[in-house]
């Protein structure tokens, strides 16, 4: 198992929470629709980030790399967070 950076490393966790739940049908069945949201606005963000907007968008935030959170420029921006 493996992952792109922190934003999805987060995804990888909460899969292993609701897997390790004794009642994890309900569970999966409650979360499934923040999961989405959360996998959408990953995506959203890959996305406009993957744009040649250098001026306009902040390469870290204090003292981490956006590059760390998965924030950089790939040719198919939503590639990488759906093959994974």
């Amino acid at each position: 198992i493996t992952y792109h950076s922190w934003l999805t490393f987060v995804l990888l966790l909460w899969s292993c929470v609701i897997w390790m739940l004794r009642a994890r049908q309900r569970c999966a069945t409650l979360c499934s629709p923040f999961i989405l949201l959360y996998g959408l606005a990953l995506c959203c963000l890959q996305y406009v980030w993957a744009m040649d907007l250098e001026t306009e968008l902040p390469q870290h935030i204090g003292t981490m790399s956006l590059r760390q959170l998965g924030l950089d420029r790939t040719q198919y921006p939503c590639l990488r967070l759906g093959a994974m």
